[in-house]
């Protein structure tokens, strides 16, 4: 029987009071930038930096390197009255640096340090959060311990409402007798699109831009746990439900996530993704999580519901992400008995969400993931994607869809006077609500159930119908290959009725 997993939390101590620094005193301090002797250009000179950070007035120097993690193409799409709004983000992406503590080598320092130094260090069981002291003369920083209290936390649980049955030799726990070799592991770059409700949205303010830098430090904090297994996790888009839900949200994890399925198979089709997730706000919610495990490179199955309960640290949150992901890609939860890693709590350990400080997979999970590698495969996260390093300013008129630009048919005399893009501005005409696309038809978005792609051939094809919120038509979804097609004499393959002795003899030769 397949199970859907879920994250349970009764999380009492842990939400009490004010996220992160319970008995913990705020500690003002200016970090010193180590200036280098370098001769290379301010370039080179930015990707490595350091920094002198005091913390309970012992300083302690920080090493740092650049990390690129959003996609070149990062999208913003927001909701005003109901109509949905794509901006291209102003965010720059070469603010995010990770790296460790000198002296320290099982720490992790994660930051943002465009406009002074803001995200957490980490040592082995202890962890600081930094921000920018508001209207500060000097570079002030406001620093605090990041303290999470003691109690009964159960982060998991099986649930007998599936949505599919599918045999399946799944285990709760992995458990190893000896410790093998660190698999040799190749890059994997994992594209994610996030949603966030609306309930999260007024949680955080209701400001779209600390929304998104609360979004992309979740991200660089996962990142920072999953460079041990050489994963980069790509932030492709982001949507935030500023005005209202797009699905109730109402019910149990594993509600939620068969609704925010529905969901986006029908209007996330055409943004590119390996998973898109759902953050949700909910107070105290009887489990924080619901996804498939081992499902990862499966579309149908490719989403995770995470629910943000009051008062929780960002940190803390991240490792629910985190331990999400990470039961997607095939990695189950240890057994803390047997299953050991080099920091003091592993990631996929049950009480690694109420523990601060750093935190690696154990050889369980490093022999889980490379199982899934070998043996189940990953070949949606064998691309790279472009990651932004420079935006270039985008000019309206040269024919290519560029930073804030909604269209772009090139100049006056390629877009002509009955095109729905304003060549002057690249934003949409007056009344229009598309400018390209088979779904697309005089300015207007065509109505569902338009077809917009015909059979290829009525035996090993399917016909694709436009959607009515979207102008592209959506992907060609084809039949199984190998089907038998006119009267079992042929097969399909890629959607068309072949002949496979005449494929043969047009290649080889009779």
């Amino acid at each position: 029987m397949f199970r859907l997993w879920l994250l349970l939390a009764r999380l009492c101590g842990l939400l009490a009071s004010r996220p992160g620094f319970q008995n913990s005193l705020l500690q003002i301090v200016i970090p010193e930038k180590i200036e280098t002797n370098t001769s290379d250009s301010s370039e080179i000179e930015y990707e490595q930096i350091s920094y002198i950070i005091p913390i309970d007035e012992k300083p302690y120097t920080v090493h740092l390197k650049q990390r690129y993690f959003l996609a070149d193409n990062f999208m913003i799409y927001l909701y005003d009255q109901g109509s949905m709004n794509a901006h291209s983000s102003d965010i720059q992406t070469q603010c995010y640096y990770q790296g460790n503590i000198e002296g320290y080598p099982d720490s992790m320092v994660t930051l943002n340090m465009c406009s002074g130094l803001r995200g957490i260090l980490q040592f082995e069981n202890a962890s600081y959060a930094i921000e920018p002291l508001e209207s500060a003369v000097e570079f002030q920083h406001v620093l605090y311990k990041l303290e999470n209290e003691d109690n009964d936390i159960a982060i998991f649980s099986e649930n007998n409402r599936s949505l599919e049955e599918h045999t399946m030799d799944d285990n709760i726990f992995i458990s190893e007798q000896s410790e093998p070799a660190v698999p040799d592991l190749f890059p994997l770059y994992l594209e994610m699109h996030i949603v966030v409700d609306k309930a999260l949205y007024d949680y955080w303010g209701s400001d779209s831009m600390i929304v998104t830098n609360k979004v992309i430090e979740i991200v660089g904090l996962a990142n920072s746990m999953f460079t041990q297994f050489k994963v980069t996790i790509v932030l492709s888009s982001l949507e935030v439900w500023s005005h209202e839900n797009k699905i109730s949200t109402v019910g149990e994890a594993d509600e939620l996530l068969q609704r925010f399925l529905e969901w986006k198979q029908s209007y996330l089709n055409l943004r590119p993704h390996d998973i898109a997730y759902l953050l949700i706000y909910r107070d105290y919610p009887d489990y924080v999580g619901a996804t498939f495990p081992g499902k990862m490179c499966i579309t149908r199955y490719s989403a995770g519901v995470a629910l943000y309960p009051k008062e929780i640290t960002l940190e803390a949150f991240s490792v629910i992400v985190t331990q999400m992901l990470a039961l997607s890609l095939g990695i189950s939860y240890d057994d803390p008995k047997k299953c050991r890693c080099s920091e003091s709590i592993c990631i996929m350990n049950p009480e690694a969400l109420q523990s601060n400080g750093v935190k690696t997979f154990s050889s369980c999970s490093l022999r889980s993931f490379q199982n899934f590698i070998s043996n189940v495969g990953a070949k949606c996260l064998q691309n790279k994607p472009q990651m932004q390093k420079k935006s270039p300013k985008p000019v309206c008129g040269n024919g290519r869809l560029e930073g804030s630009e909604i269209c772009d048919c090139g100049t006056e005399a390629q877009c002509g006077p009955a095109s729905c893009c304003d060549f002057r501005t690249c934003v949409l005409k007056d009344g229009a609500k598309c400018y390209r696309g088979s779904c697309c038809r005089d300015c207007q978005i065509l109505q569902s159930g338009v077809e917009c792609r015909p059979k290829a051939h009525p035996e090993c094809d399917i016909a694709e119908n436009c959607n009515g919120s979207s102008p592209e038509c959506g992907p060609d979804i084809t039949l199984f290959n190998g089907l038998p097609c006119k009267n079992s004499k042929f097969i399909c393959y890629d959607g068309d009725c072949h002949d496979l002795d005449a494929r043969c003899e047009s290649v080889f030769g009779k």
